[in-house]
């Protein structure tokens, strides 16, 4: 997101590709300088109030003010995630899940206690990591709706639980496949196998 390069995953490389520009880049728009424009940006996407009232959405460790210096992306802000953010000179750890659902009690580093919230805000804190993520206010949104039935060559037909404000965005997707295409059970199990590594449950 910082540099405005966009990359897809490439099944047979098994490794990202560059594809272009990201759509923060857009042609006419301005590259995200300070960690608050990025977090507007990302709300303008996926908005805080399409996500689910227990959810923590947006910035929730950081100074807005801050630039930019790299964004680093995971699933989990996990320590880990954030001591890795930092050596890869991003001061900006994007993710999925929050931080934390409610606020941690203390704050004190992993050497002192197991792996908690507070111990993540702690070493955020102490690193400059900016902590912010998008969890259900992405899930619903458009662009996660297409992302898993693009990578397993599906057509999205009807969102399975829709928005009361917007029945086009919800959790989930029906999808539709050509019936030239003779699409068995075993071929989309398989299919996922191949995209994803590893298999799927199914019933």
């Amino acid at each position: 997101m910082a540099n405005e390069e966009e990359y897809e995953f490439d099944e047979e490389q098994r490794g990202l590709r560059h594809v272009g520009r990201g759509p923060l880049a857009e042609k006419g728009t301005q590259t995200p300088a300070l960690v608050g424009e990025l977090v507007s940006a990302l709300n303008r996407m996926f908005p805080p109030a399409d996500a689910e009232p227990w959810d923590r959405t947006g910035l929730l460790v950081g100074d807005p003010s801050a630039k930019i210096e790299g964004v680093a992306c995971a699933l989990d802000p996990t320590v880990s995630a954030v001591r890795e953010a930092a050596q890869l000179g991003a001061n900006v750890l994007v993710t999925h899940h929050p931080a934390f659902l409610d606020a941690p009690d203390e704050f004190m580093p992993l050497s002192a206690r197991a792996c908690v919230p507070g111990s993540v805000v702690f070493e955020a804190a102490r690193l400059g990591v900016a902590l912010a993520n998008w969890h259900t206010a992405l899930d619903v949104s458009a662009p996660a709706q297409s992302m898993l039935p693009g990578m397993l060559r599906l057509k999205p037909s009807t969102v399975l639980e829709p928005l009361a404000r917007d029945e086009s965005l919800g959790y989930g997707q029906i999808c539709a496949v050509e019936a030239s295409e003779g699409l068995t059970l075993g071929d989309l199990s398989a299919r996922c196998m191949a995209v994803f590594g590893r298999a799927p449950r199914v019933w």
